[in-house]
């Protein structure tokens, strides 16, 4: 009932979906009138829907540029933190630029050409907090675990790709030092974390103290909401709390 209200409510012509929830827009798409398109994500599709990959394919490459107004609107995102149907928010394009280059400075996320940032946050929670427009804007790496949240998939990204920035609720991180310490013979210094966000809920002390300890990075945590882009605050410290 949530997707349909969301998808009814904004009038989306085109969804773009995984295979997974392929049963559910079956269901509901002769009650959405307004939409006209099917995308799966895979190749793996009937006649009424379009595979991702032969849709770009067919795609040409001349790009047309559009007069946009920095105050149109640019995305819709719904929350479910509030009581009834889920309140939709929508952000212009100005706001998405300026969130962006909040996230890059030094005390925000510190996102830079060089870093790769591991999102272990989904899109659907408040576009991954924003961060994909960040890496983006600089051309960061991004490494994007899929549906593999547990401790072993994301220790093994974390490894491979070198990541130095990673983004997770608490209990991903949790997820990750399960993982650790049931396996005594691994040594997290091989990783080259450098910071870890952390929101959602609250940073205890002794997860704070693992990921110095354990991982050799800094922890933070950041506050936001969905009405506000997301990020509202991100506790870093100072220099004078070095120690």
């Amino acid at each position: 009932e949530a997707l349909k209200y969301r998808l009814s409510d904004s009038g989306a012509r085109a969804v773009v979906y995984d295979v997974e929830n392929r049963e559910k827009l079956d269901e509901i798409a002769p009650e959405l009138p307004d939409l006209e398109f099917r995308i799966q994500v895979d190749n793996d599709v009937s006649g009424t829907e379009l595979g991702w990959a032969d849709l770009l394919a067919k795609g040409s490459d001349v790009f047309e540029t559009r007069k946009t107004l920095a105050e149109d609107p640019c995305w819709i995102i719904y929350t479910s933190g509030t009581t009834g149907n889920p309140k939709g928010v929508l952000y212009s394009h100005r706001s998405t630029v300026l969130h962006a280059m909040l996230s890059l400075s030094r005390d925000t996320f510190d996102i830079h050409s060089g870093a790769t940032l591991l999102l272990v946050v989904p899109m659907f929670h408040a576009n991954a907090w924003g961060t994909p427009y960040s890496a983006a804007m600089v051309g960061a790496k991004l490494v994007l675990p899929g549906p593999h949240l547990d401790g072993e998939s994301v220790y093994e990204l974390m490894r491979d790709e070198r990541v130095t920035i990673m983004q997770g609720v608490p209990t991903v991180w949790l997820m990750l030092f399960g993982y650790l310490d049931q396996h005594p013979e691994i040594d997290p210094s091989e990783l080259v974390l450098e910071w870890a966000g952390i929101g959602g809920s609250a940073l205890s002390q002794s997860m704070l103290e693992r990921i110095e300890r354990d991982l050799g990075a800094e922890g933070g945590q950041g506050w936001g909401m969905t009405e506000t882009s997301p990020i509202c605050v991100v506790g870093r410290l100072l220099p004078k709390h070095a120690g």
